[in-house]
């Protein structure tokens, strides 16, 4: 430009990591205002959401300079969503300026596991304007919250059993007492898988019956109990001396050293993978192997 030019568009490329330095006494531009509507239960399943910056400057933001670089969502996990550029509100350059930007949100659409609040911010030296000033970083131009209903599923297990609970969505790690959060109206499938010690025996509360697994509708706060029984086997046998049961004999060996009736009879229970030696004893008789 020639001494004592008026002030001029800067139209010449913007190399990455390379932004032309600000001039003396240049002033930047400015991102003055944002709108980004809170998310909540009407835009589950969505699968975009835009916002909207508005840029003011002392001369005039440089439209050109507005495009998929500028803007960023910090989401709850502190990554980054790039921001891609939409529209802007007026053709041509001028201030103010709004420009329209969309982030695809995580997972690909809205839904309760994303609740929380998301942070926009603005990379530096990208949204430019005519004198060739560019506006500066700010890792907070503002925020808007994602809050989806939801409901909470509790876990009780009884009995004299173990096992564990699961869910589809996933959400449930159970130790005795387990919750978890589910959106409104989220059909959850829990199955309970035993020991191999122990066996299923019921659902109680929210759900009910044997059915394994099982389905409900978290349209309300719930509470499931499920019931695990420790498997036992009997076993059992008879004492004869000449013939005839012989009562009184203790089978030492066996959980609880059961004694015989008048008919010679025994049982215990037992669990699985028992292995020991169950030796007899009375105080008239002897016992040969």
């Amino acid at each position: 430009l020639a001494a004592g030019a008026g002030s001029s568009r800067f139209s010449s490329p913007r190399p990455a990591g390379h932004p032309p330095a600000l001039g003396s006494g240049v002033d930047a531009p400015v991102a003055s205002a944002v709108d980004a509507p809170d998310v909540g239960d009407a835009d589950a399943g969505e699968t975009a959401y835009d916002f909207t910056i508005t840029f003011t400057d002392d001369t005039a933001i440089d439209v050109a300079t507005l495009d998929g670089s500028d803007a960023y969502v910090t989401t709850l996990g502190a990554g980054t969503i790039a921001a891609a550029f939409v529209s802007v509100d007026t053709a041509g350059n001028g201030t103010p300026r709004t420009a329209t930007y969309r982030i695809v949100p995580p997972g690909g659409a809205w839904d309760y596991t994303d609740n929380g609040t998301y942070t926009i911010g603005l990379y530096g030296s990208q949204v430019g304007d005519e004198e060739g000033g560019f506006a500066a970083a700010n890792e907070s131009l503002g925020t808007f919250a994602v809050a989806f209903t939801t409901y909470t599923l509790t876990i009780v297990k009884i009995g004299t059993g173990e096992g564990a609970v699961t869910s589809s969505p996933a959400g449930l790690t159970c130790g005795e007492v387990c919750a978890a959060s589910f959106g409104a109206g989220t059909v959850v499938t829990l199955t309970a898988t035993p020991t191999a010690i122990s066996s299923f025996e019921t659902w109680s509360g929210a759900l009910t019956g044997t059915e394994n697994p099982q389905s409900l509708t978290m349209d309300g706060d719930k509470t499931v109990t499920v019931t695990f029984s420790r498997i036992a086997y009997l076993i059992s046998g008879t004492v004869r001396w000449g013939g005839a049961g012989l009562e009184g004999v203790t089978m030492a060996g066996l959980p609880g050293s059961p004694v015989t009736d008048a008919s010679g009879s025994y049982s215990a229970p037992v669990e699985p993978g028992f292995d020991g030696v169950v030796t007899p004893t009375h105080a008239l008789y002897t016992f040969d192997p």
